[in-house]
């Protein structure tokens, strides 16, 4: 039976693995995400700790996860759960000086798109955008805080013509370690979590589980001792390359598998960069258990809870972690996820040039044509793009275009006589 469904309607209910509480039925428990919401996670559960313990967790180990990984996310534009951008990283030190780096992974240096300012009996308005489009998008804003007409507005943007100026840091400094003990927690609680949901929570209620709970709960050092290690060996071959073809080179991966004696390990690869082997059981846990989870974080619509059962990893070179070689092994896979993000580098170049040449030169839902207005919108594609894809630095000159408004007109009504 699927601990979904356990205690529905017996008499003794489930209790939360990590204190005394019964979980109350259905939606009275608040849901537990198994892999973190804000790492991409969809899948969630209420019957493996109580709406208090969640809470406490929420606010506390799953925080610090949330932090480490923040700069990684917000590179990727890695988005939540429940779909929404990680947020912006302020102030990153960078070679040409403090970025912001916004949670699409669009790095800029501006604080306000747009200032205005009163002199004598005019009002100057000033915009810092980063495209086209943009501008346009902040022109009915900057209207409202000037108090002049978007006609008024427009026609002295077009006739001032404004400048571009773009550079490339050749550096900018994140952090990317993954190396807080409250962090490895937090990854301990989603194991056994994920465990709960097959065997119920009542089964880890046990001694055997006793060091993991304390570990998570209470940060015991004694409960730490033995009980993860960085591992920094490659995975399987064949699991490897049906993990990357499904849920892409950034994969999350939750593995639970217990033996015949009941010692119960977890595998967790998380942005398949930082590794753990964790022992949940040391012996006596629930035998022969097999489940995992596994999630695309560049597309969080992309994952399953099924995955165990068309792959799987044996379950003595699980209990053969190497600490030894992690920090090669991490550095190895930050260099293959940044060479990925020079790929899609290069697409958002593409994206972008097009998506503010069409906003430039056409109204939402018109076709493209090659006339004049076609030509140049071409033209700026093709410069765009060079620009972008070779990193040119550059200042030019460039002129506002207000978006052409598509009018559509009422079908006059005829009366009969």
């Amino acid at each position: 039976m699927n601990a979904e469904h356990l205690g529905q309607g017996d008499k003794k209910r489930p209790v939360c693995i990590f204190c005394p509480t019964e979980l109350p039925p259905g939606k009275g428990n608040k849901p537990e995400h198994i892999l973190l919401n804000a790492l991409g996670g969809r899948k969630s559960t209420r019957v493996a700790d109580c709406s208090k313990c969640n809470s406490e967790f929420g606010s506390g180990i799953d925080s610090t996860l949330t932090d480490e990984v923040a700069s990684f996310r917000a590179v990727f534009g890695l988005r939540s759960g429940d779909g929404e951008l990680p947020p912006a990283i302020r102030n990153a030190p960078s070679s040409v000086g403090p970025i912001n780096l916004l949670g699409d992974g669009t790095p800029n240096q501006r604080s306000k798109p747009f200032t205005v300012e009163a002199i004598d009996d005019q009002v100057s308005v000033k915009f810092q955008v980063a495209s086209l489009s943009e501008l346009a998008s902040y022109v009915p804003h900057a209207v409202a805080a000037a108090g002049v007409t978007e006609e008024a507005l427009w026609s002295a943007l077009e006739q001032q013509p404004g400048i571009e100026k773009v550079s490339y840091p050749n550096a900018v400094t994140l952090a990317l370690n993954c190396k807080e003990v409250d962090s490895v927690r937090a990854i301990a609680k989603s194991c056994l979590v994920l465990l709960a949901t097959q065997t119920g929570s009542d089964r880890l209620k046990g001694p055997e589980f006793s060091k993991a709970r304390d570990f998570i709960k209470k940060c015991e050092a004694e409960a730490a001792q033995g009980l993860f290690t960085e591992d920094g060996r490659r995975m399987p071959t064949a699991a490897y390359d049906a993990l990357i073809k499904t849920y892409g080179p950034l994969f999350n991966l939750i593995y639970v598998r217990s033996n015949a004696e009941g010692r119960t390990l977890a595998y967790v690869r998380l942005y398949n960069i930082y590794t753990w082997q964790l022992v949940l059981a040391e012996a006596g846990g629930p035998p022969n258990q097999e489940i995992a989870l596994v999630s695309n974080p560049l597309d969080n619509r992309v994952w399953s809870d099924t995955v165990a059962t068309e792959m799987h990893l044996d379950f003595d070179w699980l209990d053969s972690p190497d600490r030894a070689s992690s920090k090669g092994t991490a550095l190895r896979q930050i260099e293959t996820a940044f060479e990925f993000y020079e790929q899609l580098g290069r697409s958002q170049v593409v994206n972008n040039a097009m998506q503010n040449a069409f906003a430039t030169h056409y109204s939402a839902g018109e076709p493209l044509e090659l006339d004049e207005r076609g030509e140049a919108a071409y033209g700026d594609i093709a410069t765009q793009i060079t620009l972008g894809i070779f990193r040119i630095p550059h200042v030019r000159p460039i002129h506002a275009i207000r978006p052409v408004r598509n009018i559509v007109s009422e079908p006059s009504e005829v009366q009969g006589e």
